[in-house]
């Protein structure tokens, strides 16, 4: 009897081979991901977007929108939309590239100033600078400089015009009690310094008021659906939230893929706060600019009525504005800009106030502003030489030699 032969068994394949296919699609994978985000670094290199330059920027922009801006100031006044909050000792820096208008992408300042550092000191009333009275010195001085960040001011307290000017008082008047005081607040506008002068600067008895106005009106005025009172554009500054992406960890940064991906949402979401109070609105340069102008002139008239029902010499300033690039919509802001200054010089003379002529004094100089408008050191020193120039062709205080 032959032995039938045993049935052939099939083989059956290993436990561990699919583990290996499955492994083998997953190193591919990831070898394709690390080309793909190496090849993604090396084009934002060659276009100079460098990964490494994009992810510091973002968490200085998140530092400074979640803590930077938000200690600065407060919101919870109740006629103005945020003041600067008192007893401030802060250091910030931020990036002072330009934007390009295509989103994530900016270029370097042409002026060189390409990081600011802003140090801001504030008194216990909420104003930058020393701690000054209510009740003013027995035959003192005072001087009061009301408008926005270009007299808020940059670098330290000793730079802004304000300081300056102060320092030139005092060594022309050396026997009286000289005192400067900064009621800038970024973002202001003519309609916030007039409440502001009103219910919480009028109280320190100025001699003086000088009122530097001029790109926060203009915005404003161009800004859709205008309405005289800017409610249409202004709105109080709210607290920071965190958004999502703030709470990633910080090793995401490692994937080119998805910096350039939060740089792109970033940059189309806008994640400033002063898009909410409005300062970050785009301008519609279709707008008519002159109902806002007329808007502009009279809180400028309502100022100067309010300065001298109070016995105070108003003193009104034209608006220096000298662009960093030549494009069509900074030539359009040059030109309302322009028409803005004839207002106010026309204003002078009808209402016979001073005008400190600022935009036609200085010169056009790139050392003198760090970007568009707002000054360096040496543009500030120049503008206190005006305004101290404007005091003596008045008679405001004697000129030397009188």
């Amino acid at each position: 009897m032959t032995e039938q032969a045993r049935p052939r068994r099939r083989r059956t394949p290993k436990a561990s081979e699919p583990r290996r296919r499955l492994l083998f699609a997953l190193v591919t994978v990831l070898g394709i991901l690390v080309l793909g985000d190496l090849a993604l670094r090396g084009f934002l290199f060659v276009r100079g977007r460098p990964v490494g330059e994009l992810s510091a920027r973002y968490r200085s922009a998140r530092q400074f929108r979640l803590k930077g801006e938000w200690q600065l100031y407060d919101s919870r006044h109740p006629y103005l939309p945020y003041v600067l909050r008192p007893n401030l000792d802060l250091t910030i820096s931020f990036d002072n590239s330009l934007p390009t208008g295509v989103p994530g992408k900016q270029v370097p300042n042409p002026r060189g100033y390409q990081t600011i550092r802003l140090h801001l000191v504030t008194n216990s009333a909420g104003f930058r600078g020393p701690e000054v009275s209510l009740k003013k010195p027995e035959g003192g001085f005072r001087v009061l400089c009301l408008g926005d960040s270009t007299t808020q001011g940059y670098y330290e307290d000793r730079d802004t015009y304000p300081r300056q000017l102060e320092a030139r008082l005092r060594a022309r008047l050396p026997a009286r009690t000289v005192e400067v005081l900064n009621g800038g607040v970024q973002g202001y506008t003519t309609a916030e310094s007039l409440v502001n002068f009103e219910f919480r600067l009028l109280p320190y008895q100025p001699d003086v008021v000088i009122a530097h106005h001029g790109m926060n009106d203009l915005k404003a005025a161009l800004a859709p659906g205008f309405r005289p009172d800017y409610a249409h554009w202004r709105q109080h500054l709210r607290p920071p939230e965190p958004l999502l992406l703030d709470h990633l960890p910080t090793w995401f940064d490692a994937s080119a893929f998805f910096v350039l991906f939060r740089e792109t949402l970033l940059q189309r979401a806008g994640a400033s706060r002063w898009e909410e109070t409005g300062l970050d609105t785009p301008p519609d340069f279709q707008s008519d600019p002159s109902p806002g102008r007329a808007v502009f002139l009279r809180n400028l008239r309502s100022l100067v009525a309010a300065a001298r029902s109070a016995k105070v010499q108003p003193i009104l300033s034209t608006f220096y504005y000298a662009p960093s690039v030549d494009t069509p919509q900074a030539r359009k802001i040059a030109e309302y800009l322009g028409e803005q200054n004839e207002g106010v010089r026309a204003l002078g003379r009808e209402l016979g106030v001073p005008v400190a002529d600022v935009a036609r004094d200085l010169p056009a100089d790139r050392a003198l502003t760090f970007d568009d408008m707002h000054f360096t050191p040496e543009g500030d020193r120049l503008r206190a030489e005006i305004f101290l120039r404007t005091m003596e062709q008045e008679h405001i205080i004697l000129p030397v030699g009188e």
